[in-house]
Order: structure tokens, then C-alpha cells, then sequence
């Protein structure tokens, strides 16, 4: 600076630092304060409120030891020992008794004011008029929490010394925060006593209305109501529009034909002095009136650039407000754009797909592999033009008139039996195929089936085979693991040798071949037992099976049964009757059922 000396030092004084602390300081310390005393009222609460949880418990316990039970009818006593009941009415065993079960042991700060109470509680039981009681004790929260605690306040009282809460000026006795609010403090030592008035409501005493409220009277009549304006007011004197005493921003006064006044919304988007200059500055936006305001909303996708400095590109939200039309979008009769169908062209996609408009474009989809070659018109069997070979066109069963498109089902081809000699038939999506399934075996030459030997079947009205059993073991036995099974009926058994029967149910599967899977008896048989005979009991009607075992183990087998007649179809669910034998275990007879 002019005039200065150079390299001269200037000092701040001292006095310009400290103000600014001294600032910080009262500010720090009047928060403190603030912190300390709403901390203080928490805990004075808190306090009044253990101090009239435990009267309200005193109150219940006192009830429940009124009953036979604590007047000692358990021990001898009856309700005619008048003696004992009034000892015990107002006796020290029964306060004992009470006192016990008012807090829990793991409630610290009730079992801490307890211990204050115990000595101001035996003293209002020992002064208690005890017989005019008569389980009155409503007075007690009074006499431990606000007088001799000094813990709580009356209602309607609050603070250290229980001043008055406010009440209505016209009416002393009147509701407290006339009836539109809470008084801080309450019943208890705390607070500010100041009223926290209800929404719409406010003032000192919560005696007046919000100026987005107008006052009306009350139901009961005895006091008033703060009812909220209608929308369209700032503020009023009655309800809907026309109690408006002034507008709310977005609404302007309007005078009816009845000179009546009201205020009604003002439509920013017509107040631009042309259509292409509303209030909206983002010319790829369109201005949208809403109630009391109005919003810039983004155009329709399809739209494009008009060109030029101020026109905008659409006027609404949908592609006919454009004002210039988008990719896949024409000029409408009626000015605006409308979406090309490009799928009314049949040449649009290829044979094996269809066609599906968007916006502004489609997609080419492949049809269901349930349609034939000459195409579909929609997705799934049902957009078939023609099924495919395998499938055939079927209603849903909820639809019987056919007015929805009807699927195209695959065809059960197994349900005719097409395979030929010991091929199993498995049904496949539009087709089937022919297998050759154990314990049938396909022949290396010919590639056809060859099932295994037959079992014996004896005639039905033969309970048990009468065979030799060995010579039955021994031919089994040398087949087992080849797939064959004995071709002569066994002679009667031997005692001695373990034995099993049983009986299965030949269910309806896939093909003519029926495999079934056998479980003997747990433990029946150590080594491989020999299948003595299998014959079916069920059949009628000239109906003929070929049965046969195979994978013969100690634990079970698998039972092949199959039609050896010219009928195409199984027809029912076929019994079968088996028999196994062994020289090894002791004999002993059973039943399976699969």
C-alpha cells in the first residue's frame, strides 16, 4: 500500500480473534445446554414412567392375591377363618407377597427405584384404611409417583413444581391446548409446558388455524375444527373454491356467471404466444399442464428433428403429436404420424417365420417346430398354418367351442403298438422310436429282438408246481446269467428248501414289452435262487402273455412280460404270479405287491 514502509509487518489485534471465539463459545455452550436438559427430562420421564408401571402392577398382583389360593385355603384354611382373612386382608405376608412380583429380576432401574419405594410403600399399607379399602387402591400412584417420589405430576400439570398446563383464556377449565395439541411435560417433572398443537392448528394454545386451514365447528359443538382448504386457495374461509380468500400459486380469481368467485388453474402451456413457444425451452420436450403448474415431458421416440431454431419436434406424447414422422412412421390423414404395419405385407419375413409389428418397426420370429412347412401367422402350435407329421390339431379343454386358436399335440404312435417282434416302442416329440430293451437281446445279424426263453407256466387252478426241486435248481442255475430261465415245470419241493411266492401288477407302459422289477424277501436267499415258474391270473378273454426272468440275483430279479396273440393293444393291468427256490435257506412262503 501507498505510504507503507516495505516489508513492514501488520499485526490483527487481538481483541477482532477473540470475538469470534467468544461467538463459537456461546453458541457451543448454549447447544450443550440444550443437549443436558432435553437428557435431564428423558431421564425424569423414564422415571415416572418405571414409578406408574410398577403402582399398575401393585394393582394387578394385589387382585391375584385376593384369590382362595393366597388365603390360604391350600394350607387348612377356609373363607369362614374371618380370623386369619382379615389378618391377611391388609397383613404383611400379603404385601410381601405383592411386593415379590413387581419387577422382574432383570429390569435393573425398577428394581433400583424399589428399593426408594420400599419404605413410602409400607407406610401408605400400614395407614391404608383397611376396612373400607375394599381393593380401592387407585390412590396409591398418587401417593408413591407425585407425592412422595415427586417422580410424576397430576395430569394436566407439568415441570419441577407441576405448574398448569395451558388452557383456553376464555375457558380456565377448558381442554388442555384447547383440545388441538399436547402439553410438553404432561404428568411428570419435565418439560416446557408449551403446547404442541395438531396439524392445522397453531398459536400459544393451539386456539387458531393455519392459514392453509379455516376454522368450522366441531361435531360436539363445544369447540372448533382446523379443516384444510381446498387446493386451489392460499388460504380460505370455507370449503372448495369458492372459499378461496386468495389463490394458491398456479391458480388465478375467476368471476362464474352468478358472480360467484372462485379460483380456478392457470394453464401455462396455452399462455405461449405461439404453439412452438411454450414454456418449455428443450425444443425434443412438450409442455404438460398440470393443476397449479406444468411439466417439459421428453417426445415420443419416433419423432425426429423438424429443422429450424424454434420449432419443436412433437406437441403431445404419442407418435401422432410429431411433428416430423420417424423411421416406420407416416403422416396420418389427420396431420401427425401412425406406425407402418410392415407384417401387412406377406413378403416381409421368410416361409418359416412370422411377423410382428412394433413401433416402428418388426421382427421376423421361426416358427413352432410343431408346424409343417407352409409356415404360421403366430407363436406356438397354435400359430400353425398346418401341423406337422406326428402332431394333430387338438381344442384346449377349457375351450370346447374352438374360438381360441387350437395347439397342435404330439401323437401317442406307442398307443398302436407299431413295433414289430420283442422292440419296445418309445413315444418321441412328433415321432417314436423302436428299442430293443433287457432283458430282450438284439440279434447281430438280423438286428432284430429276441426275447429269452419262456417261463413255465402251469394251469392256473395249480396252487405250487409239483417238480423236483433239485433238477429245477440245477437248470435254472445253468441259465442264470445267460438270460433263460427252465423250459420244464419243477417237481414238488423240498421241505428243506427255502421258498418264495408272490404277485405283481403289470402296469400300462410304453410298448408291448412290460419289465418289471422284483425285490425278494430281506435275507430270504445268500446265492442266486432259481425262478421256478411265473403264470399270469388275470387274463380272459383268449388274451396270451410270454413271460421270462432275467438279471437273477440274491436279492431280486426282472420279470419281462409280454403279448404273444395278435391283439395290438395291452388292454389292462395283468397279475403275475412267481414262485423262486433255493437249496441254501429254510423254507418259508411271502407275499410282494408292487
Amino acid at each position: 500500500m501507498f505510504g507503507q514502509p516495505p516489508n513492514t509487518l501488520r499485526l490483527t489485534p487481538l481483541s477482532s480473534l477473540t470475538r469470534p471465539l467468544a461467538t463459537f463459545g456461546l453458541v457451543l455452550g448454549l447447544v450443550v445446554a440444550a443437549s443436558s436438559s432435553k437428557s435431564s427430562d428423558d431421564a425424569t420421564r423414564k422415571k415416572c414412567d418405571t414409578c406408574q408401571a410398577i403402582a399398575r402392577m401393585f394393582s394387578t398382583k394385589y387382585a391375584e392375591t385376593d384369590t382362595i389360593h393366597f388365603r390360604g385355603e391350600s394350607k387348612g384354611w377356609s373363607l369362614d377363618n374371618e380370623k386369619f382373612l382379615g389378618r391377611y386382608k391388609m397383613g404383611e405376608a400379603r404385601l410381601a407377597e405383592i411386593a415379590e412380583g413387581l419387577c422382574s429380576k432383570s429390569d435393573s432401574k425398577c428394581n433400583s427405584l424399589m428399593e426408594d419405594l420400599e419404605e413410602p410403600l409400607e407406610e401408605w399399607w400400614g395407614i391404608t384404611d383397611r376396612n373400607k379399602l375394599d381393593g380401592d387402591i387407585s390412590g396409591l400412584a398418587t401417593h408413591l409417583c407425585v407425592d412422595t417420589a415427586k417422580l410424576c405430576c397430576p395430569d394436566g400439570t407439568f415441570g419441577p413444581t407441576c405448574a398448569a398446563c395451558l388452557r383456553p383464556k376464555a375457558d380456565p377449565v377448558g381442554e388442555i391446548c384447547s383440545g388441538h395439541g399436547k402439553c410438553d411435560g404432561d404428568g411428570w417433572r419435565g418439560g416446557t409446558g408449551k403446547c404442541k398443537c395438531s396439524p392445522g392448528s397453531k398459536g400459544k394454545r393451539c386456539d387458531k388455524c393455519k392459514q392453509s386451514h379455516f376454522m368450522a365447528q366441531s361435531s360436539t359443538e363445544s369447540t372448533f375444527e382446523c379443516r384444510e382448504c381446498d387446493t386451489t386457495c392460499k388460504n380460505c374461509t370455507a370449503p372448495g373454491p369458492e372459499g378461496c380468500v386468495a389463490c394458491a400459486k398456479g391458480f388465478a380469481e375467476e368471476i362464474g356467471e352468478d358472480a360467484g368467485r372462485k379460483c380456478v388453474d392457470i394453464d401455462e402451456c396455452a399462455q405461449a404466444s405461439t404453439a412452438d413457444d411454450p414454456p418449455c425451452i428443450d425444443r425434443e420436450t412438450w409442455c404438460k399442464n398440470d393443476p397449479g403448474s406444468h411439466s417439459c415431458e421428453r417426445c415420443h421416440a419416433t419423432c425426429k428433428d423438424p429443422g429450424g431454431v424454434t420449432r419443436r419436434w412433437c406437441h403431445g406424447p404419442d407418435p401422432e403429436n410429431c411433428s416430423v414422422c420417424g423411421d416406420g412412421y407416416a403422416v396420418a390423414e389427420n396431420g401427425g404420424c401412425v406406425d407402418i404395419d410392415e407384417c401387412a405385407t406377406p413378403e416381409t419375413c421368410e416361409k418359416d417365420h412370422y411377423c410382428l409389428n412394433l413401433g416402428g418397426t418388426h421382427q421376423c420370429l421361426r416358427c413352432d417346430s410343431k408346424c409343417s412347412g407352409k409356415g404360421c401367422t403366430g407363436s406356438g402350435g397354435s400359430g400353425c398354418i398346418e401341423c406337422r407329421i406326428g402332431f394333430n390339431r387338438e381344442p384346449p379343454i377349457d375351450d370346447e367351442d374352438g374360438s381360441t386358436p387350437k395347439d397342435c399335440v404330439d401323437v401317442d404312435e406307442c398307443a398302436g403298438f407299431p413295433c414289430a417282434g420283442a422292440a419296445s416302442c418309445k413315444n418321441t416329440d412328433g415321432s417314436y422310436s423302436c428299442e430293443c430293451q433287457l432283458p430282450s437281446t438284439e440279434d447281430a445279424d438280423s438286428s432284430e429282438c429276441t426275447r429269452p426263453a419262456h417261463l413255465p407256466q402251469p394251469k392256473a387252478e395249480t396252487a405250487f408246481p409239483e417238480a423236483d426241486v433239485t433238477a429245477a435248481v440245477a437248470a435254472l442255475n445253468a441259465l442264470n446269467g445267460t438270460g433263460g430261465v427252465a423250459s420244464d415245470p419243477p417237481s414238488t419241493p423240498d421241505p428243506a428248501a427255502a421258498t418264495q411266492r408272490g404277485a405283481v401288477a403289470v402296469g400300462d407302459h410304453d410298448g408291448n414289452l412290460k419289465l418289471v422289477d422284483i425285490t425278494f424277501d430281506q435275507d430270504r436267499f445268500t446265492t442266486p435262487p432259481a425262478i421256478s415258474y411265473a403264470r399270469t391270473t388275470n387274463e380272459c378273454c383268449g388274451d396270451q402273455f410270454g413271460l421270462a426272468a432275467s438279471n437273477v440275483t440274491s436279492s431280486g430279479f426282472v420279470l419281462a412280460v409280454w403279448r404273444t396273440d395278435t391283439q395290438g393293444g395291452w388292454g389292462q393291468k395283468l397279475e403275475v404270479e412267481w414262485a423262486a427256490v433255493s437249496t441254501v435257506a429254510a423254507e418259508t412262503d411271502s407275499k410282494d405287491e408292487l
